[in-house]
């Protein structure tokens, strides 16, 4: 039997083929069908982690292993639209040991699953899986590892639900109701298989986690464009998230808000991302409402209800070329998430970084990354469980990330 999610997933899609596919047949009565085109792609990816704080003892350990393969069907046409994107992780890091039975594939979940109309040149709606939004864009900055908007999620998140959008000039508006969140796919995690980081019900490692889920999401986002020249812009937004938290412990009913401003500045080669957002969650959790446990990418971890995120990116997109090395691009990324208890620690992250091609190697995107967290899950050992959460050591880590891929 398909869980919540999924039904709603498949519910969904059955209802933006069937209202999108009963309006292409009207048209089609009254004027020759328009050419429409299917791709196919996606992604062989590597990687390679070297944890300068790899234990208690700080001590450096390394990995080169295979990352992720991903697929990507698509279709466009003058009316339709519609993506499935895939992705499949396993057999390697930082999928090894227990639970993990160390075969590729045995994680895999759906990044996108959606159909949609465009209602005209402007405007358009989206059904089923799709990008929520809320903040700069799906990605708040320029780094591979993305910000600890992705830890605490808000940022690349993808839900079940249907989206308005209008892309206009100067201003953009997209509002989505999402009944449901990604879901919970294959993998070894009670309620953590999915690609985007959701409020979940905690593993059994996760001291302290709580069991919620998140319900009726309305989200919007608005943003408005001053065009200073033809290649200088300035953008300014505002997003809102506002939805229903159900405790499966108590069984009771909290809810959420979010609130989002960010600034993107395009001036030549040089991009410019500031954020801030206010998180404010009541988990009507048994015992401690001031956290709650959210999970994705096969793990899950506590994280404060409230509090701020703040983040800023930079990056110089046309370096040019050294040697065989091509569309250089330097960037450099900090976030830190504030919570209002006073006892929690702040979580940060820095990362420098470089982004680039080959020449020789057409399709093949690589990035270089240093990472610098202090109570970050993903950065340094102790820090996963509780970093977003109360704290963790409140020490820097360390790691030098980097992955390379080829995208077909």
């Amino acid at each position: 039997m398909l869980s919540s999610t999924k039904s709603s997933l498949v519910l969904a899609l059955a209802a933006g083929f069937a209202a999108v596919t009963a309006h292409h047949a009207h048209a089609e009565a009254e004027m020759p069908a328009a050419d429409g085109t299917w791709s196919m792609g996606g992604a062989v990816r590597g990687r390679l982690d070297v944890l300068f704080d790899a234990s208690s003892s700080n001590g450096t350990t390394s990995h080169r292993s295979f990352d992720t393969l991903i697929l990507k069907v698509g279709y466009d046409s003058n009316s339709l639209f519609g993506t499935v994107k895939y992705r499949f992780y396993g057999g390697s890091y930082p999928y090894l040991g227990a639970p993990y039975k160390g075969h590729f594939g045995e994680v895999n979940f759906p990044e996108d699953a959606y159909v949609g109309y465009k209602i005209n040149p402007n405007s358009r709606v989206t059904a089923g899986l799709n990008l929520v939004p809320f903040g700069s864009g799906q990605f708040f900055s320029s780094t591979f590892y993305q910000t600890l908007g992705f830890v605490i999620g808000i940022e690349d998140v993808h839900n079940v639900g249907i989206k308005y959008s209008y892309s206009g000039d100067p201003l953009s508006v997209q509002f989505g109701y999402y009944p449901v969140d990604g879901g919970n796919w294959v993998g070894n995690t009670k309620d953590s298989d999915r690609h985007s980081t959701n409020i979940v019900k905690a593993d059994s490692y996760v001291f302290g986690g709580s069991n919620n889920v998140e319900r009726n999401m309305l989200i919007g986002r608005v943003a408005y464009t001053i065009a200073h020249s033809a290649t200088m812009t300035s953008e300014f937004g505002l997003s809102g998230w506002y939805s229903s938290i159900h405790n499966f412990d108590t069984h009771q009913d909290g809810g959420l808000k979010r609130l989002a401003e960010h600034f993107t500045g395009r001036y030549g080669s040089w991009q410019i991302t500031l954020l801030a957002a206010r998180q404010d969650i009541s988990a009507k959790n048994p015992a401690d409402d001031r956290i709650l446990t959210v999970g994705g990418l096969s793990g899950s971890y506590n994280m404060a209800a409230k509090g701020n995120l703040y983040s800023a990116d930079v990056i110089y997109n046309t370096l040019g070329a050294i040697g065989p090395v091509t569309n250089i691009a330097p960037y450099l990324s900090y976030s830190a998430f504030l919570k209002d208890e006073s006892s929690f620690k702040t979580s940060q992250r820095l990362i420098p970084g470089i982004g680039f091609t080959i020449a020789q190697l057409p399709g093949v995107y690589a990035y270089v990354e240093l990472l610098v967290g202090k109570n970050d899950p993903y950065v340094g050992a102790g820090q996963y469980v509780n970093g977003v959460g109360a704290g963790a050591s409140n020490q820097w880590k360390k790691a030098l990330y980097a992955n390379i891929g080829y995208y077909f």
